[in-house]
């Protein structure tokens, strides 16, 4: 169910103006303590599959109400995706922070069927907004699942149709142009309800 807050245009054509904006060290360090509870999880769930979602927000802005929503309902979405396929949950964690809002869902399902699912989330419109990441461990040592080991491409660009790693790299686009595209993309989401 799309919460009411991401049906709400005003708040959409709002999003930008007001939120959390950490500073880099704390994005960097954000980073750091992502892979270190990742890698904990896998230890505790050693044969389990690991999701870290995120929302794809460029800017200064991390948080606020409506990213924390867009989040939340990607979160609800990833979770049903993984129910209708059969996984058990087996840990689940939602981190409201400063860089933005994160979540953790480990899973007892093969990492590339998980993966799978992501890939078909994260093409969905209003997916685009969200990155999913999948590990594993093999060897006991934490592994990452691709786009291109299930035969896919990179994500493409939200403006254009380059690979969004370059556009990003290259700061192709501003971030004013990105944001626009983010808040089209809710709005166009919000229309077709």
């Amino acid at each position: 169910m799309w919460s009411e807050k991401l049906k709400n245009k005003q708040a959409i054509e709002e999003m930008f103006q007001n939120g959390s904006v950490p500073s880099l060290q704390e994005v960097l360090h954000n980073r750091e303590q992502r892979v270190k509870l990742l890698a904990t999880l896998l230890e505790r769930y050693p044969e389990a599959t690991a999701l870290s979602i995120k929302c794809n927000i460029p800017g200064p802005i991390k948080n606020n109400d409506m990213i924390f929503s867009l989040f939340q309902h990607g979160m609800m979405e990833m979770e049903n995706r993984l129910s209708e396929k059969g996984c058990k949950v087996l840990y689940k964690k939602v981190l409201n922070l400063k860089t933005g809002p994160e979540g953790f869902i480990l899973v007892s399902a093969d990492a590339f069927s998980v993966k799978l699912q992501s890939i078909q989330l994260e093409e969905q419109s209003w997916g685009r907004l969200l990155d999913v990441d999948i590990f594993y461990r093999k060897e006991g040592i934490l592994q990452g699942v691709s786009r291109s080991e299930l035969n896919y491409p990179n994500r493409k660009c939200l403006i254009c149709d380059q690979e969004a790693k370059v556009c990003a790299a290259r700061r192709v686009h501003s971030v004013t142009t990105l944001q626009d595209k983010i808040k089209e993309i809710l709005l166009h989401t919000s229309d077709n309800l």
